[in-house]
C-alpha cells in the first residue's frame, strides 16, 4: 500500500475518533479530540493540494 494512502486512512480515523472524543469525557479529552480533528483535516487538505499540483 502506498504511504499517502496509509496516512489518509490514519487522518480519517483521527477525524472520526476526534469527533467522538469531543462529546464525552473531561475537558482535556475534548481538547485532544480537537487536535486530532485538526491534524486529520490539515493532512487531507495537504493531499488535495498535492493532487492538484501533480495534475498540472
Amino acid at each position: 500500500m502506498k504511504r499517502k494512502t496509509v496516512f489518509a486512512i490514519i487522518a480519517a480515523t483521527f477525524i472520526f475518533f476526534g469527533f467522538g472524543m469531543l462529546h464525552g469525557g473531561p475537558p482535556l479529552v475534548g481538547n485532544i479530540g480537537s487536535v486530532m480533528i485538526g491534524l486529520g483535516c490539515i493532512y487531507l487538505i495537504y493531499l488535495i493540494f498535492e493532487s492538484m499540483k501533480n495534475a498540472d
